[in-house]
C-alpha cells in the first residue's frame, strides 16, 4: 500500500464553491507545495495553475480548496491535470461534468493517434 491510498483530500460539495482567483500570484502553504522558488505561484502562466491545481487538489484542506481554486480555471485545466488516481476519480465521480471534459480530451487523443 502507498501513501497515496491512503492520504486523505478534500472534494467539495459544489463546484461553485471555488471562489479563489483566476490570476495573480498565489502564496502556498509548506503543506500543500514545498518547491524550489517559494511558496509564490503565478496563476498567469499554464505551468502555474497546473502546478498550484495539482498540488492543492492533492494536498489542499478543505478550506484550501475553496480559497485558492476558482471554478471556471478548473473546468479550464481539468483534463490536462496530472492527479492521482483516486482524487481524479472522486472528483469526477462527484461532479460529471468534470469527466466529461476528461472523456473529451481522451476522444481528441485517440482520434488524432489512433
Amino acid at each position: 500500500m502507498l501513501i497515496d491510498d491512503v492520504k486523505p483530500f478534500a472534494v467539495v460539495d459544489d463546484l461553485a464553491e471555488l471562489s479563489g482567483p483566476s490570476r495573480g500570484v498565489v502564496t502556498l502553504d509548506h503543506s500543500i507545495l514545498w518547491a524550489p522558488g517559494g511558496p509564490d505561484v503565478s496563476l498567469d502562466t499554464i505551468g502555474g495553475v497546473r502546478l498550484v491545481y495539482r498540488a492543492v487538489l492533492s494536498e489542499g484542506t478543505r478550506a484550501d480548496v475553496v480559497a485558492i481554486l476558482n471554478r471556471d480555471l478548473l473546468t479550464r485545466v481539468w483534463a490536462r491535470l496530472t492527479l492521482p488516481r483516486r482524487v481524479r476519480k472522486a472528483w469526477e465521480d462527484r461532479f460529471p461534468e468534470l469527466k466529461a471534459l476528461s472523456e473529451e480530451l481522451d476522444h481528441q487523443l485517440a482520434a488524432q493517434y489512433g
